[in-house]
């Protein structure tokens, strides 16, 4: 899939609630989805290939690679990570703490389904 046909399907996916800011942007091949309620934002993004990831604020994030996904597939994979980011962006996130690994992690809990953002090495250092 192409970068231009990405953002066309970003732009399909985004939530339409008004009050719900959405972005749809490319950086150089990755197309972007930036969605923001209040103090949360949260970001879906891919080249439509190699990998899709979602992050949200507090340097948490998930994602998953694929080489070379079907058309489907790059749709369902970005559908399930807008719905995870609207969901954040509403509900939040029950931030855990765990001693091994150190390193927190936010747990999502949208209807039916339970999915662990791992926080980046970068943001533990930022939030100190």
């Amino acid at each position: 899939m192409q970068t231009e046909d990405l953002v066309a399907v970003l732009r399909a996916l985004a939530p339409e609630d008004g009050a719900v800011a959405a972005e749809v942007e490319t950086d150089g091949d990755v197309a972007v989805l930036r969605l923001s309620l209040g103090s949360r934002w949260a970001v879906v993004s891919t080249p439509g290939d190699w990998w899709y990831e979602l992050a949200v604020d507090g340097g948490f994030s998930t994602g998953e690679p694929d080489r070379e996904p079907s058309d489907d597939e790059v749709r369902a994979v970005l559908a399930r990570y807008v719905d995870l980011a609207v969901h954040y962006l509403a509900h939040g996130g029950t931030e855990v703490r765990r001693r091994w690994p150190r390193s927190p992690t936010l747990l999502l809990r949208p209807p039916g389904d339970e999915v662990v953002l791992r926080q980046v090495v970068g943001a533990r250092l930022l939030r100190r």
